[in-house]
């Protein structure tokens, strides 16, 4: 009976001294145990040891925060797939750097390639909206086709070819 009721203390004691073990050991080992036997607490050692330089890296280059979040994940997630072919081992911080700050960078371009394609209408919606707008514009636009309903279809076929269809005068 009484060794059930102090499981649960021993089992948090051989955690925590886990936890201390993994925090001894350098990063070229903890990679090591990550890369051979996917060791969990070696990958969660490894993030809290680098995770505030590639946060802060990230943070640096991006104004938004749910980017730099999702580049500090996207960093770490590159280190989780590409952990057996890191080779300077040694040097893991300066890899997850370069890494941080590639990752970054990507990120601050699409979301300026985003902003600039949501700042401005597309040219044609815009256009045909304002001209929907006005009567006098759908006056002119029935005028339009009514004269070219009356014209001969040898006329009338490179008229609208051209003019509605934008075509050139050659493909008329």
């Amino acid at each position: 009976m009484a060794r059930t009721a102090f499981t649960p203390l021993l089992d948090a004691i051989r955690r925590a001294a886990a936890r201390e073990a993994m925090r001894q050991l350098s990063d070229p080992e903890l990679l090591r145990q990550f890369r051979d036997h996917r060791d969990e607490a070696a990958f969660a050692t490894l993030l809290q040891r680098h995770g505030g330089m590639v946060l802060g890296v990230c943070r640096g280059l991006l104004r938004n925060e749910t980017d730099a979040e999702d580049a500090f994940q996207a960093t770490f997630l590159t280190l989780a797939r590409k952990a057996g072919s890191i080779r300077e081992t040694a040097a893991l911080s300066a890899w997850l750097h370069g890494v941080a700050r590639r990752t970054a960078l990507d990120a601050r371009g699409r979301s300026a390639r985003r902003a600039k394609l949501e700042s401005r209408p597309p040219e044609r919606e815009a256009a045909e909206a304002a001209q929907a707008d006005d009567p006098s514009w759908r006056e002119v636009q029935q005028a339009l086709h009514e004269e070219l309903q009356r014209l001969p279809e040898r006329y009338r076929g490179p008229l609208v070819a051209c003019y509605l269809q934008g075509k050139t005068q050659d493909q008329a």
